[in-house]
């Protein structure tokens, strides 16, 4: 099931991709003021190297000076109306290529997060399918196609396809594999087939529901989510595979519990117990953060004032940002808990000392801030906070 602590994660991977959007674009930026006062060799008139290099110079200036200091109009300038002009041109062209960046870059964050539940289901249907492709004796002698019988009769994949909820999200979200249906008979053809714990549940004369339990179990275990083959697809299809198959296979598995427990009457995993507050929590935690992201940067930096902000571990940087942006913008999340979780982010996805370093950092941020009345808190964001 999607937790927080896996919103947190994606939401710094957004983060850190909207960070290198607006350094890219920044670098396109200052290329093309330099292309725009290189001499023109295919005009009449005759430049001067000179005057176009002081331009250039001038265009430049004021082009940096005004997105360093997130200037809303023109960085004040001694410079030439042509050169304002020039310069403003340029700032408007990177402004809206970072906006038209921060827009594809939530929208995506937003469908990662669906993405887990589509990936759910998938795997569902792929043992629908695998169960199809033993009824049609792939991977064995046509003469002896009923040698793959026990998994056509399975009792958990026959609840699975005769389950009109899971048929309907299926058909909604166009997770049938169609479009992979060669590459997937092929995996059932030469990797399941091929499986000794397989070849053995075929052999059964009579399977046993614990029997069927078992291979379910194990084919999702052991070949959907170790196999060399089936895993490189996944990460191919799916940047964020190696952050989220342990959610994704928590509730796979959590639904094969189920459908030993109740049988047909089994129940589906859901995404999230409260979607709708969890999305409110995850778009307003990376907006909040890109919005007041010059306001968070000189928390953090004048807090490490030991360090220099741009020799801090990158990934560290963000962390304090995000926390101190959360600590800021809900009432209701205990500081202590933000804290702690920006700890656990910290430990798998920055270096071995982080988690020390923003600990120590978070500790004084936080006291700071609530002396200054920053951070309030109320109802549940009062527990632990005393």
């Amino acid at each position: 099931m999607l937790n927080r602590h896996t919103l947190r994660v994606k939401a710094m991977q957004a983060m850190f991709a909207y960070n290198q959007c607006k350094e890219a674009n920044y670098n396109v930026a200052i290329e093309k003021i330099a292309q725009a006062y290189e001499p023109n060799m295919n005009i009449m008139e005759l430049q001067d190297p000179v005057v176009l290099e002081e331009e250039k110079k001038g265009v430049l200036e004021v082009f940096k000076k005004t997105i360093k200091e997130n200037s809303k109009d023109v960085a004040d300038t001694n410079f030439s109306e042509s050169i304002l002009k020039e310069a403003e041109k340029a700032i408007e062209d990177y402004r809206f290529q970072v906006k038209k960046d921060l827009a594809f870059i939530k929208k995506n964050m937003m469908n990662e997060a669906g993405k887990l539940y589509d990936n759910y289901l998938k795997i569902l249907n792929l043992l629908i399918l695998f169960s199809g492709f033993a009824r049609e004796g792939v991977g064995t002698r046509k003469s002896a196609p009923d040698t793959q019988l026990n998994l056509v009769n399975n009792v958990l994949i026959s609840h699975l396809r005769k389950n009109a909820d899971l048929k309907k999200l299926i058909m909604k979200n166009n997770l049938d594999w169609e479009n992979e249906n060669d590459m997937v008979r092929a995996w059932f053809r030469d990797i399941v087939t091929k499986d000794e714990s397989y070849t053995r549940y075929l052999e059964l004369t009579k399977p046993t529901a614990e029997d069927d339990a078992e291979i379910v179990n194990h084919i999702v275990r052991k070949i959907i989510f170790k196999n060399e083959t089936i895993v490189s697809f996944w990460e191919d299809q799916d940047l964020s595979w190696l952050e989220d198959h342990a959610i994704v296979r928590s509730m796979v598995l959590k639904t094969i519990k189920s459908l030993v427990e109740k049988g047909a009457n089994f129940e589906l995993a859901i995404l999230s117990y409260n979607w709708e507050e969890d999305k409110y929590f995850f778009e307003k935690l990376f907006e909040s953060t890109v919005k007041n992201e010059r306001f968070l940067q000189d928390i953090v930096t004048e807090k490490t004032k030991n360090w220099e902000f741009d020799r801090i571990a990158y990934t560290d940087r963000l962390i304090l940002m995000l926390a101190v942006s959360e600590m800021m913008n809900f009432p209701s999340i205990p500081v202590k808990v933000t804290i702690n979780e920006y700890i656990e982010v910290s430990k798998n996805y920055s270096t071995p000392k982080s988690r020390h370093f923003v600990n120590g950092v978070l500790d004084v941020i936080a006291v700071n801030l609530q002396e200054k009345g920053l951070i309030k808190k109320s109802g549940r964001g009062l527990i632990d906070n005393k």
